[in-house]
């Protein structure tokens, strides 16, 4: 019986062996984030072990990384759609994680933590190309505002009321 619940829970039981999980952390300016625009990562040849957060387990035999790409290989690149959301987000990207311990393995997940800052190195935004009813050339990376312009408002609401607040005391 214990066999049977463990092949219905067991994640491995059901997807088949795989190669470990792997985490990437990266960041994005928040207008790339809000806007969902779509962006490359270029994934590092050593990425940490989702399963222990580089802490060391048995999946990454206690070495806290997992190897995405043989040595020597070229840089993998993964284009991905950022999710519209202010804080971020983590995507599961099935197939480009570790690499499996034998030949024929599929690789693990990818899970690609995005949040907002300064942009991450080997990361780039990939511009839209124009849709076919419009002519005008997609916009340059600097001019990629946020939707919704109502934070800076809010934001000069604060501070307005801070200095009435201070003044007034």
């Amino acid at each position: 019986m214990g066999v049977q619940l463990a092949r219905v829970f067991d994640r491995s039981e059901l997807e088949g062996p795989r190669g470990a999980d792997v985490r990437v952390r990266i960041e994005v300016p928040i207008g790339w984030l809000v806007g969902g625009y779509r962006v490359e990562v270029l994934l590092p040849r050593l990425a940490s072990c989702a399963g222990c957060d580089a802490g060391g387990c048995d999946l990454c035999d206690r070495g806290g990384a997992v190897a995405t790409r043989g040595r020597g290989e070229p840089g993998e690149i993964v284009e991905v759609e950022l999710p519209p959301h202010t804080e971020g987000a983590t995507l599961r990207l099935r197939g480009r994680g570790g690499l499996g311990r034998e030949d024929g393995i599929e690789r693990g997940l990818l899970l690609l933590e995005v949040r907002p800052g300064t942009t991450s190195e080997g990361v780039t935004l990939v511009l839209e190309p124009a849709s076919q009813e419009e002519s005008a050339p997609p916009a340059a990376p600097a001019e990629i505002t946020p939707r919704g312009g109502w934070i800076p408002w809010l934001l000069w609401g604060f501070a307005l009321l801070l200095l009435a607040w201070w003044l007034t005391r």
